[in-house]
């Protein structure tokens, strides 16, 4: 079969990342399946695109640092050892990572980590745009075959969670979970997640979950977006985004692995407003309330003279008064 530009790449760093000395070319070369003359010729392309690559006759190639660009070798060389194998697939373009998912799922494998360099229609809850600059920020989407009758909050918690914990070990304070699963930092919108299911009607079985996520990362989405800001505008300099998709897999494999009242428990510890007065829409109506819980299936609970109400998340939005 004949090997894509960017699959001989991937497969030419991840023959350098997996060695600490140098390694030929002609190894490299027999590995891949491909000529010598074309393993020249890529390693060029990745000098052009940032990699520093040392050369040495004889010895061929050593990798001393790369940039921040996505190939699926990068991450999944940060991934090491997890309960599930996730397979890593990255597009140069796409419309919408969650649309496509829930379009192809039955001819893609189960844990499908679908990466966007470019996202044109990126969507949010409610259907409203997600807008993310190309290069620079993360748009990418989890796919999920349970096949089953299975607990879907788990998943959004345990996403949500995944991201909360990936940005806090930036030493990032004031982040909080916005109701049902967006990251916040004070009140500006740093991640929004979007899950969507396939579910069989009949049998209620979930074919797919799919866990779209859109996070901030290296752009000055300030400048584009209002409410909105960027891991780079709150930290100052720029993360190298393998690092960021690789640790959200990793704390997402992890809190799958917990128990669900464990993660319930931590979700609600990091609910953002809660406690306070807030303002619920409802379509076209809004009512000022108080936020005063989240109930164990998720729904939120709030408190309007005296009374008290529960809204599913496909019900309302929500903000501060």
């Amino acid at each position: 079969m004949k090997l894509g530009k960017g699959t001989i790449k991937d497969r030419i760093i991840n023959c350098l990342l997996t060695r600490e000395d140098f390694v030929s070319g002609d190894v490299i070369a027999k590995e891949i399946g491909v000529s010598r003359t074309i393993i020249n010729r890529y390693i060029k392309e990745l000098l052009l695109e940032g990699f520093d690559i040392e050369s040495r006759k004889k010895e061929g190639y050593k990798l001393v640092s790369y940039p921040d660009v996505l190939y699926p070798s990068l991450i999944n060389f940060r991934l090491g050892e997890l309960s599930r194998k996730y397979s890593i697939v990255i597009f140069d373009e796409i419309d919408s990572t969650n649309t496509y998912c829930l379009k192809n799922f039955d001819r893609m494998n189960d844990y499908t980590v679908l990466i966007a360099r470019a996202q044109l229609s990126g969507k949010g809850r409610f259907g409203r745009e997600w807008i993310s600059e190309k290069d620079m920020d993360i748009t990418m989407s989890i796919l999920l075959k349970p096949n089953s009758e299975v607990n879907v909050l788990k998943y959004i918690i345990a996403s949500s969670l995944a991201v909360l914990r990936t940005l806090r070990s930036f030493d990032v304070s004031d982040l909080f979970i916005k109701w049902p699963n967006d990251i916040y930092y004070g009140g500006r919108k740093l991640c929004g997640i979007l899950t969507e299911t396939s579910i069989e009607m009949t049998s209620k079985v979930v074919e797919a979950i799919v866990i779209g996520i859109g996070l901030n990362v290296n752009s000055v989405i300030s400048e584009k977006v209002e409410n909105a800001i960027s891991l780079y505008e709150i930290l100052g300099f720029q993360v190298r985004r393998v690092f960021i998709i690789s640790q959200i897999l990793t704390y997402f494999d992890e809190f799958m692995n917990m128990n669900y009242d464990e993660i319930f428990s931590e979700w609600k510890e990091n609910m953002g407003y809660l406690g306070e007065e807030i303002i619920v829409k409802r379509g076209d109506e809004e009512l000022e309330c108080r936020f005063v819980d989240v109930s164990r299936s998720g729904e939120i609970v709030v408190e309007k003279d005296r009374k008290i109400m529960m809204f599913s998340f496909g019900e309302i939005t929500l903000r501060r008064s």
